[in-house]
């Protein structure tokens, strides 16, 4: 049995920015995704920033057996 958390760190991501955008009352991800697909490098190393940063936290979930599914075999 293997538990997962966020094996794509995408997803957590873009559930955090859902999360803050439903606080503020703007959608972040939409505006951030339009910047990428733009090339714009600020938009893209933030990005680079979020994924590489909440690799850990995706590495600690997974070892204390937090994850959002689980694979059998």
């Amino acid at each position: 049995m293997r538990y997962g958390a966020f094996w794509d760190q995408t997803i957590f991501i873009v559930s955090g920015l859902h999360c803050i955008s439903s606080k503020t009352g703007r959608n972040l991800w939409t505006g951030l995704s339009k910047w990428i697909k733009k090339g714009n490098i600020f938009a893209v190393a933030f990005y680079g920033f979020l994924y590489i940063s909440l690799t850990p936290l995706s590495i600690l979930l997974n070892f204390l057996k937090f994850g959002d599914s689980v694979k059998f075999g």
